[in-house]
């Protein structure tokens, strides 16, 4: 094997095959990968990759106008790594941790696409996903932590998953991030934990939330109409966002000084 890196390969589709401009087959082409990526660290950039990832790790590695449409990802590590113009729409992973990975490309403020995803016990860690496309995506079991989400899109995405006929299973986190300006209209994020995380701005519209943990959230100005917090735990949160006239409020759990901004709102003058 030489030390040269394989070319940019400008496209990949699923179901294309594996090819480079240098004429590399695929069975070469993944002999490099499997030594350059073993478990080792590389600061080259990286545009090449399998249309079907196992157990293989990458850092500090840029992927640019890559598609992994209706491809499988499994068990896999991003460390430091950049994707640009990437698609991920449709793709299914499972196992995958991203960490300081940056998904958004500032120079040309072109996000990466995950509609229809399904992302099950996927994890990204300080990553930027600012403008990402998640609409319509299957998040169980996956978290967002400290990560950049900055006019994302989620409309109808769901943390949830269905065992057998009727068994529905929740569980996904969003904890620590900047959701400022992100749309989660229709999202179905039943016990979602978004603790810490600022939601200024967000649109909620039909969103269920029963359940969730909204504790210490920023919630100024947010678009909640028709939105379901049953039962939600929004101690610490801030909810000048909130109209109680338009949301079902039962089982919801506040401080005392909460109780009376959220009274206030109703035109009540709370009064020794």
């Amino acid at each position: 094997m030489t030390d040269t890196p394989p070319e940019l390969v400008p496209g990949l589709k699923s179901g294309s095959g594996f090819g480079s401009e240098s004429g590399r087959d695929i069975e070469s082409c993944r002999h490099y990968l499997d030594e350059m990526f073993d478990g080792s660290d590389s600061s080259a950039n990286r545009t090449i990759l399998p249309a079907e990832l196992e157990e293989c790790r990458f850092a500090h590695c840029t992927f640019r106008g890559l598609r992994f449409d209706h491809c499988a990802i499994n068990e896999s590590h991003f460390d430091h790594c950049q994707f640009f113009d990437c698609e991920f729409s449709s793709c299914h992973a499972h196992g995958i941790n991203f960490e300081h990975c940056q998904f958004f490309e500032k120079d040309t403020e072109q996000p990466t696409k995950f509609r229809f995803a399904v992302l099950t016990d996927c994890h990204f860690l300080h990553c930027d996903l600012s403008l990402c496309d998640l609409s319509r995506s299957s998040l169980y079991r996956s978290s967002f932590r400290q990560c950049q989400l900055t006019g994302s899109d989620f409309t109808q995405a769901s943390g949830s998953q269905t065992i057998g006929h009727s068994t529905v299973m929740h569980e996904f986190s969003m904890t620590d991030c900047n959701l400022a300006y992100a749309n989660l209209s229709g999202a179905v994020l039943v016990q979602a934990d978004f603790s810490a995380s600022r939601l200024s701005h967000a649109i909620l519209d039909d969103a269920d939330l029963t359940d969730a943990i909204l504790c210490d959230c920023e919630l100024h100005n947010i678009e909640a109409e028709r939105v379901v917090i049953r039962g939600a735990d929004l101690r610490g949160a801030t909810l000048g966002g909130l109209d109680v006239r338009n949301i079902d409020l039962t089982d919801v759990i506040v401080q005392p000084h909460q109780a009376i901004a959220l009274l206030e709102t109703l035109g009540m003058s709370i009064q020794d």
